[in-house]
Formats: C-alpha cells, sequence, structure tokens
C-alpha cells in the first residue's frame, strides 16, 4: 500500500481536527465519508494497517496519537474496554444512518467493509432494552442516533397479568419487525418488493412472499398495524395485488395438466 504524500497527509490531519471537533473522538467508522464525500474512515483504516505492518512513519504516528487515533477499534489508551467497543459500534450506526437515512438497521445487515453484524448488534440492544439490562445513558445514545424502539419495548415487561399481555404483543412486534427486516435486506439489495413471489421469496429469504401475502390480507382486513404498513409503502411496497403477479398462470398438477379438447 503506497504512503501518502506530504500534501495528502495535511489534508488527513486537518480531516481529522474537524471530526474530533465535531464528534470529540476519533474513533472513525470505517465507511464514514466527511460532508463532501472525503473518505476519513478508509483512510484511517489504510494507516491502521500500516501501522500494523510498522510501515507508518514515527512521526506520523505521534500526530495521529495526540488527536486521539485509536489503532485498535475499541480500544483506548491501547487497551481494549467494553464501553469503548460499545461507542465504535454505535459510530457504525450513526454512519449507517447517515448512508441510508435511518438507523433501524435490518437484523441481518452485514457491513462490507469489516464484516460486522450491525444489525445482529442493535437487535442485542433492543433485547437488553426489553429486559431492562440497557443502562439509561445507552438507551439515550441510541435515541440520540435515531432509533425507534417500538412502544412495548420501551417498558421491560413484568410478571403481572399486563406484562403477560405485554410480552404477547411484544412477540407479535417482534415477528412483524423480524419480517420487515428481510423486506429491508432485500430492498438494500435492489430487489422490487412487489416482484417476489409467494411460492418462491427471495433467495436470502424464502418466506418472504408468503410474508408479504400475510400483510396485504391484513391491510384489507385492517388488521396490519399502521406502523407496519407505514415501513412497507417506504420500501415501494403496493398493497393492491400488482397486475403482473396477478396474470401470472398457475400451474396444475396430474390430469388437470393434460389439454383439455
Amino acid at each position: 500500500m503506497a504512503a501518502l504524500a506530504d500534501a495528502e497527509w495535511l489534508e488527513l490531519l486537518d480531516r481529522c481536527d474537524r471530526y474530533l471537533a465535531s464528534e470529540g473522538h476519533l474513533n472513525v467508522p470505517a465507511r464514514y465519508l466527511d460532508v463532501d464525500g472525503y473518505p476519513l474512515g478508509s483512510r484511517l483504516h489504510q494507516q491502521r494497517r500500516r501501522h500494523r505492518q510498522g510501515a507508518l512513519r514515527p512521526d506520523l504516528v505521534a500526530a495521529l496519537t495526540a488527536r486521539g487515533m485509536v489503532w485498535e477499534p475499541g480500544a483506548v489508551d491501547g487497551q481494549p474496554s467494553a464501553e469503548s467497543i460499545w461507542r465504535y459500534h454505535l459510530n457504525q450506526l450513526g454512519a449507517f444512518r447517515r448512508r441510508h437515512g435511518t438507523a433501524n438497521v435490518p437484523q441481518r445487515y452485514v457491513d462490507p467493509i469489516d464484516g460486522f453484524t450491525l444489525g445482529r448488534w442493535l437487535n442485542h440492544q433492543r433485547t437488553a432494552h426489553r429486559q431492562g439490562t440497557l443502562s439509561t445513558s445507552r438507551l439515550q445514545a441510541l435515541l440520540d442516533t435515531g432509533v425507534d424502539f417500538d412502544s412495548a419495548s420501551l417498558q421491560p415487561a413484568g410478571r403481572t397479568t399486563a406484562g403477560v399481555r405485554d410480552a404477547h404483543r411484544s412477540r407479535k412486534a417482534d415477528t412483524w419487525d423480524r419480517a420487515l427486516d428481510a423486506a429491508r435486506c432485500a430492498v438494500l439489495g435492489g430487489q422490487d418488493l412487489n416482484q417476489v413471489l409467494v411460492r418462491t421469496g427471495t433467495p436470502d429469504d424464502p418466506r418472504l412472499g408468503r410474508w408479504l401475502s400475510i400483510a396485504r390480507r391484513a391491510n384489507r382486513e385492517g388488521a396490519l398495524p399502521a406502523e407496519v404498513a407505514a415501513d412497507l409503502s417506504a420500501l415501494g411496497f403496493e398493497f393492491a395485488t400488482p397486475l403482473r403477479l396477478r396474470s401470472q398462470p398457475r400451474h396444475r398438477s396430474g390430469a388437470s395438466k393434460a389439454a383439455r379438447p
């Protein structure tokens, strides 16, 4: 990997100063882009790699270290801590929101750069919140980042009858959430939800077509939660069965396939 020229280094350090002044740290997600598209995250990721290889000049190591460079993601003063790791993933979540306009990451989403399962991490935070083990500071940080906690999950379910009812509603909400998660993943992968067939679904989730059919029926019957309907509409889903899907012929089996006179 080629080293940066002096002019490029000056720009990188200037960008680091700006990010530090704005965010208060230099724990930059790998995919982070500056406001004008400058790839600050990937540039710092390259310097980490050069540093591990012993190919980074000592003066440049010192310049970045003085600005709070995190040489290993999730480390503080060279030593990892649970809180610093959590904050690093929170920064990844913020970067996802800037790219996609939402912080509600599909559960199956995997960062294509570093392979981190950001969707699963966010799901763990939701689970911790429902169980009452998510700290107030972390909850607030997630809310500030734009994570949408549904009303059922904002209060941990108790062992009373009301708590059991809340838990049941929460399980139903989780079912819709999992299905919406699959729909978001399909759209992120370039799939048109209105082209998903009931029998085949998608390669990643063969059940998606069946679930979309259930959503259409629930919407007709007035049983589809309003927030689910809104999320599907935002993904470009048409609740009226598209004519192109209605017109597809049904295959008959056995004798019914024989040609009729």
